[in-house]
Parts: structure tokens; sequence; C-alpha cells
């Protein structure tokens, strides 16, 4: 190969982007979410019920929920 072509290849940008597995995916995803939400038309507040109860589970359960301040967290009992 000459190099010019080997200098292209070199400069791409998906040379650049190490992150695009990680793209790729969140984009798979995200359309296979869509395809779920447009096939569960018929019961959406359930889904949307789930949906909430499911990411409000996550984030309480990888200590992101909001803290409550009127508990003394210096006090054992």
């Amino acid at each position: 190969m000459d190099d010019e072509f080997l200098d292209f290849l070199n400069k791409a940008p998906w040379v650049l982007d190490i992150k695009w597995p990680t793209r790729f995916l969140n984009t798979v995803h995200l359309t296979l979410f869509m395809i779920l939400v447009w096939e569960n038309q018929r019961s959406r507040a359930s889904w949307w019920a789930w949906l909430g109860f499911s990411y409000t589970r996550r984030f309480i359960l990888a200590g992101h929920a909001p803290e409550d301040d009127s508990v003394d967290k210096t006090t054992i009992v």
C-alpha cells in the first residue's frame, strides 16, 4: 500500500473515536427501547409506571437517592 492511503487510515475519524462500541450499543438499546414503547401503546400507563419504578430502584440501589437532611447520621440508636 502507498503511504498516502496508510496516512488516511491512521487519521480517519473511526480510528480516533475509541468510544464507538459504546455509542453503537447505546443506539441499538435506544432503538429497541423505542420499539418496545411503540408496541406497548395499549398499556402505556403500566409501561411508564414500570419504567419509573425500575429507574428509581436502580438509583436507590446505586446510592444516588437524594439525601434526607432531617436525619442526624451521627447518632447511633
